[in-house]
């Protein structure tokens, strides 16, 4: 079943979209299609198909239900989805995505993704598709990784007890999205944590 089909890269210029930035299509359909990498109900083309694109149900849709795509594993995105994650959907989006979370730290050569699944909260380390010429991230151990994911859980709470404990004149729907921002990343790594620390114990009983 075809939802939404856009020809041609003079119809999405009049959108203002960016050849660059092709994942930036989404903002035309916002209305229709959101963003939810746990719910995702269909599947596109390339934009720059000459039949233009076309987005179809992957599964069987319901009358009334939302309709999901992904705005950092699409088809377009490049390899964002190596430097793109919870706050950079944030970041450029203005939500806090639901999980699956993904979290990417460069600098310290450290990527993973919380999912919530039937078990509660697990933690999955880069299992992503790459060429050849690309690496996985490493798993972070209680030698990489895991001191700076410490101080990161630290630094975290240390800004909510200094910017949290006062509204102000922040408007409410901001003012919640800090807050479950917050919210989000502090339990996740309290898992990534938890997570690595029970592995070794486990290991070395």
């Amino acid at each position: 079943m075809c939802i939404l089909n856009f020809w041609g890269q003079g119809a999405l210029q009049n959108f203002g979209i960016c050849n660059r930035k092709p994942f930036s299509f989404y903002s035309i359909v916002s209305m229709q299609v959101n963003h939810d990498n746990g719910r995702i109900n269909t599947e596109n083309d390339s934009m720059y198909e000459r039949e233009g694109l076309k987005v179809r149900a992957s599964k069987d849709i319901n009358a009334g239900d939302q309709i999901y795509a992904t705005y950092d594993k699409c088809v377009d995105c490049m390899s964002i989805a190596d430097i793109f994650g919870t706050s950079e959907i944030l970041k450029d989006f203005g939500f806090v995505e639901d999980y699956p979370h993904r979290y990417v730290y460069m600098d310290q050569d450290i990527w993973f993704e919380i999912h919530n699944e039937d078990a509660g909260l697990t933690v999955h380390w880069d299992q992503r598709n790459v060429d050849d010429d690309d690496e996985l991230y490493p798993e972070v151990t209680e030698e990489s990784g895991l001191e700076f994911l410490k101080e990161e859980l630290s630094r975290i709470h240390d800004a909510a007890a200094r910017l949290l404990n006062k509204q102000g004149d922040i408007p409410d729907r901001e003012w919640d999205t800090i807050y479950n921002y917050y919210m989000a990343v502090s339990v996740d790594l309290h898992t990534v944590i938890k997570a690595v620390k029970d592995t070794y114990a486990h290991e070395e009983l």
